[in-house]
């Protein structure tokens, strides 16, 4: 889930400015909090079909990329990763990238859907399709992961449109599927790229924000931000390798006395 070369430079400079605002105050103060260290590994991981270039050494989670950069793809080596992750005694949460439908699946999924002509009825149930793949690749590959991530952002390939209404309906097709299979959800993103992907679209999600080419340090105040308008649990900083951080917010008072960390992270590994 790495940022595309051509705005990750910018994302420093301008994330702070294209939020929808602060989200709200922490649960626990910034001193009591232990940003939880993790990573976040899919496709660009791969050599063939096994995964390449890992981190070695126990990982307190992992959050692996169901499909090959965009929507209705399988990442080729996802089996591999989890086999990975599970040797590496590493808790697992999964990510999506959604991506705007080529012309064959819009008309698959109007044909499905009964949609006739209506263009934004044929890209609210592609939206749908591209989560209920996500859902049957967690089946197959029996990985329990107690939310999904959005992933939504610039793409090369199925890129999205400039008109953000066509955009939103198959971002909004997603998470209608997943809210009616009972799958938390959150969303990957950041407020630059949202805004100019769905326009002025709401969603009172988790965040898991970016910081492109960075440090831990530099990257724990994004946990202030958001992007669509919920609380941000993960912010995310790339080195060799994409690396993650969990936020104050999810140091609940009752999740120290439930347990500590193995709570906090049971709310999005498993």
């Amino acid at each position: 889930m790495r940022p595309a070369r051509s705005w990750a430079a910018l994302v420093s400079l301008i994330i702070g400015l294209t939020t929808f605002g602060v989200a709200g105050e922490p649960a626990a103060s910034a001193a009591g909090s232990t940003y939880t260290h993790g990573f976040d590994i899919s496709w660009p991981q791969c050599h063939g079909r096994h995964a390449s270039h890992l981190p070695g050494g126990r990982q307190r989670y992992v959050i692996l990329g169901l499909t090959n950069g965009t929507g209705h793809t399988v990442n080729p080596c996802l089996r591999s990763q989890l086999r990975w992750a599970h040797a590496h005694r590493a808790k697992v949460g999964g990510y999506v990238v959604g991506s705007f439908p080529s012309r064959r699946q819009r008309l698959r999924a109007g044909r499905l859907a009964h949609c006739g002509g209506k263009v934004m009825c044929r890209l609210l149930h592609d939206g749908a399709n591209q989560a209920t793949d996500a859902l049957r690749t967690l089946r197959r590959m029996h990985m329990r992961s107690p939310m999904l991530w959005l992933d939504i952002e610039f793409r090369s390939t199925h890129s999205w449109l400039r008109h953000k209404a066509y955009n939103r309906a198959v971002v909004e097709g997603m998470v209608m599927r997943l809210r009616r299979a009972h799958k938390r959800l959150g969303v990957y993103t950041t407020g630059y790229m949202w805004h100019h992907i769905v326009g002025h679209y709401r969603l009172d999600v988790p965040q898991w924000l970016p910081s492109g080419r960075a440090s831990a340090r530099r990257t724990k105040p994004m946990c202030r931000q958001t992007a669509t308008g919920g609380q941000t649990w993960l912010v995310q900083y790339t080195r060799r390798l994409d690396e993650d951080l969990t936020c104050p917010v999810m140091d609940a008072t009752r999740a120290h006395i439930h347990g500590g960390h193995g709570f906090l992270l049971s709310r999005i590994v498993a």
